[in-house]
């Protein structure tokens, strides 16, 4: 371990951070829960942190006495007893007192709920702020830094004015947008390309493969498509404004060709607009907003509420066209689901669906639960119906969401339409 970090700091790293966290192995080591060891390793809580003292005090021979070092560490476990935050705040303070670190970066989460430790759509901005007042009751004036969605600009400042954290941690905002740093420093505020929270770069990692984007092509992948400048003047048509004909309308006139851009809705985002359309779903509609600013930014001719035809195509003889229209969404076949009071879930998410007070939603896979949960919210009385025995088994945080709600579930269940009342 010191030999690693001697060759990071040689490297011109600036700072090195160690990971005790998550569930991992030096995490582990420093867990009641998990330590069962007999020897010098194990058994007292000094004995379980001696594995952590032993990889810093390497670090710290390696790199000299005034090379900074950070803990990124686990305050507690949320929602179950693999990491009491008693144990945690105990470790913090323990490493605080070590004078060893330089820096303690907390977080919270664990394997048995890892909804915690990697950042989602549907948790709120900045999510772990709450605890830092006790950590910092702990550590005194050591400086800590906290992680969980503060790639907002305005809650991340804030939680520095007021006292909270001195830094913050950002991992998925800056796969979104490597510039985030910049566009900040800058006041470019509105062109930062915001994470929707998907959780694609993170669930790709964990199978082994490379870390894509949502919202970032470049993500990881930086030298496999280089945007150079337009070498000539080209006529582009982009039939569809959802967010890939959103991004590649910005994207070729900002290359410097000359841009067209036609959608047969009244609005842009396509099913994205839908997506965002939850309250708790704010990630999603700040991306929405974002392209529509890039869209404004360049010099595109827009043509909303505009279904172009072939001859149209013909008409305007364009060089290239890009085919951005999106999918249909797949409607059950179910008796009775072309009456009047059925619908599909966009519709009732963009408000152009009325709902009585009595609602059923049909699924309970994302779709089906966001709009449940968008539903409770307005007030409404709402009954799921799954086909399954269980609901979102894709999405474990948003599910516990949904049983704490005044949604009524019905799994398994079948289904029949019937007139309304």
């Amino acid at each position: 371990m010191g030999e690693s970090a001697k060759l990071a700091k040689n490297a011109g790293v600036d700072i090195i951070e160690i990971h005790a966290y998550g569930g991992y192995l030096i995490d582990q080591f420093t867990s009641a829960k998990w330590n069962h060891r007999t020897d010098e390793y194990g058994g007292s809580f000094e004995n379980r942190q001696r594995f952590l003292r032993e990889i810093v005090e390497e670090v710290r021979k390696a790199c000299g006495k005034d090379y900074p070092i950070a803990i990124k560490m686990t305050l507690d476990s949320v929602d179950d007893d693999e990491r009491p935050i008693e144990e945690g705040l105990a470790i913090a303070k323990y490493l605080a007192d070590s004078g060893l670190v330089d820096m303690i970066h907390f977080g919270r989460g664990a394997y048995s709920c890892r909804w915690r430790m990697v950042s989602s759509v549907y948790q709120p901005v900045g999510f772990d702020l709450d605890a830092a007042p006790k950590v910092r009751e702990m550590i005194g004036d050591l400086p800590l830094m906290a992680h969980g969605k503060l790639n907002h600009p305005d809650v991340a400042e804030k939680a520095i004015a007021d006292g909270l954290i001195d830094l913050v941690a950002i991992g998925h905002g800056l796969i979104a947008d490597p510039h985030w740093a910049n566009k900040v420093k800058n006041g470019k505020l509105d062109d930062i390309n915001p994470c929707i929270g998907c959780g694609e770069c993170h669930f790709n990692a964990m199978k082994g493969h490379s870390r894509p984007c949502a919202v970032n092509v470049h993500g990881m992948r930086e030298g496999e498509f280089p945007l150079t400048p337009a070498k000539s003047d080209l006529n582009i048509l982009v039939i569809g404004a959802g967010p890939g004909g959103m991004k590649a309308a910005a994207t070729a006139a900002e290359r410097g060709y000359r841009v067209s851009l036609y959608e047969k809705n009244t609005y842009m985002g396509g099913i994205m607009a839908a997506a965002g359309a939850p309250r708790f779903k704010a990630d999603v509609h700040d991306q929405v907003e974002y392209l529509k600013r890039q869209i404004a930014k360049y010099p595109v001719d827009l043509h909303l509420n505009t279904e172009i035809t072939l001859e149209d195509v013909q008409r305007l003889h364009p060089d290239f066209v890009v085919v951005a229209t999106g999918a249909k969404p797949v409607v059950i076949p179910v008796p009775g689901a072309d009456k009047p009071h059925v619908s599909t879930a966009v519709p009732v998410l963009l408000k152009q669906k009325e709902v009585g007070q009595k609602v059923v939603v049909v699924g309970g896979g994302e779709v089906g639960c966001e709009l449940s949960s968008e539903l409770c919210l307005q007030g409404k009385d709402v009954i799921m119906i799954e086909l399954l025995d269980d609901i979102l088994r894709t999405a474990d945080h948003f599910a516990r969401m949904i049983r704490t709600s005044a949604i009524s579930l019905r799994t398994p269940a079948p289904i029949s339409v019937a007139a309304p009342d």
